[in-house]
């Protein structure tokens, strides 16, 4: 080989070198994606300018108890100090500690009262500010829940209580006002139908117009009193309805159960309400006579036992019920 096609040979070999050294230093030099081992977790941080494209920041921050830890999911509730200071108070064991924080205990603790819980939230924001006789008549119908009704701050500002009832004769609304006044509306016929006052935390109303105007209703639970209330009154055939004998039986039975040492109630109303009309008592009266110089009403009347407020609501029931007036 000529020295010429020496040279020609090297310098050919020197730059085929040279390009590959180029490219394969190139390929070493380039930065490589940070590996598990040096915390990146093989991902590349892409700072995204965008602003179409909004970025999300991840927190680490563990948040703090409160009494207004909230959570938007309904499996659990709003304010979670709250309810597992509830859940303690209802007995709840083993007892939460009162964190704020959702956990498995917590959790099986909603499962649990859940339910008791929210209803209780929805008592306390529809109370609002009701206070005396209108406080109790909520409560009371809360408690009792006879019949089914809701009851409700009607105007926020604690002047009026509003309980929407629902059954089978009717839908309605009634409506008890601080100042003692009583308001009935059918949502059916969309009309005022009744209108009174109320008295004894709602135990007695006193209706001044409407279908029953001049009666007064008794009982136990207010929402069921302004039920009854919108049924008329038909007086029964004032008759005798018992025998002579059945009356006999009755005033004799009356008669023992209040004779003597404090009153046996049960065998009383065992026979008191065998009586069916007003004449009914009327004939019982008679024949009961006046033992130890008393009628039978100065009986029942000075008898602690009958004069319970529950046994004089039941008694003068009978009474305003057949068209007559309250005795006791």
């Amino acid at each position: 080989m000529t020295t010429k096609k020496k040279v020609l040979l090297g310098i050919s070999i020197a730059t085929i070198v040279g390009i590959a050294g180029y490219f394969i230093y190139k390929a070493i030099s380039k930065p490589k994606p940070k590996s598990d081992a040096e915390g990146g977790g093989g991902v590349t941080d892409v700072k995204n300018n965008d602003p179409n494209t909004q970025q999300t920041p991840v927190s680490n921050t563990v948040s703090t108890p409160s009494s207004s830890s909230n959570s938007s999911s309904a499996n659990r509730p709003d304010d979670i100090l709250a309810f597992q200071t509830y859940a303690n108070g209802q007995g709840y064991k083993p007892e939460l500690v009162t964190d704020g924080l959702w956990g498995p205990k917590t959790s099986a603790a909603w499962k649990k009262h859940g339910t008791a819980y929210k209803a209780k939230e929805k008592a306390d924001k529809a109370s609002g500010e009701l206070t005396g006789q209108l406080k109790t008549i909520f409560d009371g119908i809360h408690k009792d829940n006879k019949p089914k009704v809701y009851p409700r701050n009607y105007n926020n500002k604690g002047t009026v209580l509003m309980v929407e009832a629902t059954s089978s004769d009717g839908n309605r609304n009634y409506y008890w006002l601080e100042n003692g006044s009583f308001l009935a509306y059918d949502r059916n016929t969309k009309s005022w139908y009744q209108s009174g006052n109320y008295a004894n935390n709602g135990k007695t109303l006193i209706l001044t117009s409407g279908i029953n105007k001049g009666k007064t209703f008794t009982g136990t639970w207010p929402a069921v009193i302004a039920g009854e209330a919108r049924t008329p009154i038909v007086a029964t055939q004032d008759v005798q309805q018992i025998s002579d004998t059945l009356a006999s039986q009755i005033a004799g039975g009356l008669l023992e159960a209040m004779d003597g040492p404090g009153t046996y109630v049960p065998i009383f109303f065992k026979y008191w309400n065998k009586m069916k009309t007003l004449q009914d008592y009327r004939k019982v009266k008679q024949l009961f006579g006046k033992p130890e110089g008393e009628e039978l009403g100065q009986w029942i009347g000075g008898e602690a036992g009958l004069m319970s407020r529950l046994n004089k609501a039941k008694i003068n029931k009978f009474f305003t019920s057949r068209g007559g007036n309250s005795q006791y």
